[in-house]
């Protein structure tokens, strides 16, 4: 996983880079998600870092039995990492179509 993140705040209208990765998590399987990210957000609230990551299509179970897919064992069900710092607003992100 990267070491920092870019994402875009709809609140201030403008993209933001974070960085300083704390902890990376990644599993493999559905039933992990939950607590995975259960942990990540405790982390988060409780030393006021922030969050980047995502969920794969292959983690649906995670939320709802009746979502089955299959599981790879190749690529994980949910990636994420809790970052540390300021986030650095930047003035423009280019966009090529």
């Amino acid at each position: 996983m990267p070491s920092s993140a870019v994402l875009y705040d709809p609140e201030s209208a403008a993209w933001l880079r974070f960085g300083n990765l704390v902890e990376e998590i990644e599993v493999l399987t559905p039933d992990q998600v939950l607590s995975a990210i259960a942990a990540l957000d405790k982390r988060v609230e409780k030393e006021g870092l922030y969050a980047a990551g995502f969920i794969s299509y292959e983690a649906a179970a995670a939320f709802d039995e009746a979502l089955q897919t299959r599981v790879r064992e190749d690529f994980p069900s949910c990636g994420s990492g809790s970052l540390k710092g300021h986030a650095c607003r930047l003035k423009q992100l280019d966009r090529q179509h």
